[in-house]
């Protein structure tokens, strides 16, 4: 299975602690916070790029309405093309391991 992921806390500084660091291939390509402070008020529950690594790097991305929704473009971003609302696990990763990993 070439995507995997894993809960961690990330100190931004603010509320926002949850985030979901996501590998492929057991490489960090992406670290995502959800926005939970008040000062995200438009977006609050939403999933942030913190930090992208590889062909995510140097991007801006998000707000990402759900962690799904945040996993397809990471993945979109190695699999060179859109991926849409089709199932994950045509990439060879569960969604329900996705659900897993957040709270």
């Amino acid at each position: 299975m070439p995507y995997s992921f894993s809960p961690v806390c990330v100190d931004t500084g603010c509320e926002d602690v949850q985030g979901l660091q996501v590998f492929r291939d057991d490489r960090l390509t992406a670290l995502f916070v959800r926005l939970d402070s008040d000062c995200h008020s438009d977006h609050r529950g939403c999933w942030f790029l913190e930090a992208g690594f590889g062909r995510c790097a140097a991007m801006s991305a998000g707000p990402f309405g759900s962690v799904f929704d945040a996993f397809r473009w990471t993945a979109e971003q190695y699999e060179g093309r859109r991926i849409g609302d089709g199932p994950l696990h045509k990439l060879g990763i569960l969604a329900e391991q996705v659900a897993t990993c957040i709270h």
